[in-house]
């Protein structure tokens, strides 16, 4: 999974999620960060760790570590699905092959249509309420 296969050409559809808790701690969060990763691991789906930033209603900044997996099958949604619901996760974001992006709810239903998925600076993001940090490409993403 390169930067093109993030943003658009060739790309397969894409999920982004976290198994943190904000009612848990920092030490089971990892634990089910972990845990997820070992279930993706176990079942061959090609993942990487992103770090998403978001703002809260009262403008605090929260950050998750979530992971991105690159589907390629129903059986690869189906996982992320029940390891959303694992950890009770109310809500992930896909991407589309177009990387047109949804936030979707653990059943598959659609929540809200966010707009394209674009690659932005660092500068950038940090003047966006919400974007994901890709480590491995060195890059910021946000819906647009």
């Amino acid at each position: 999974m390169n930067q093109t296969n993030v943003e658009r050409d060739n790309a397969k559809p894409i999920i982004i999620f976290s198994a943190a808790q904000d009612t848990k701690s920092e030490s089971e969060n990892n634990q089910g960060h972990e845990y997820s990763i070992e279930q993706l691991k176990e079942h061959g789906i090609s993942f990487k760790e992103v770090q998403e930033v978001y703002t809260y209603d009262n403008g605090q900044r929260g950050k998750e570590r979530s992971l991105l997996v690159e589907l390629h099958g129903k059986d690869d949604e189906k996982l992320v699905r029940a390891l959303c619901s694992t950890f009770n996760q109310e809500c992930y974001l896909y991407a589309d092959d177009t990387r047109q992006g949804y936030l979707m709810t653990n059943d598959g239903t659609l929540k809200q249509t966010l707009g394209t998925l674009k690659a932005i600076t660092e500068k950038q993001a940090e003047t966006e309420d919400n974007y994901t940090y890709c480590p491995h490409l060195e890059q910021y993403f946000i819906f647009e």
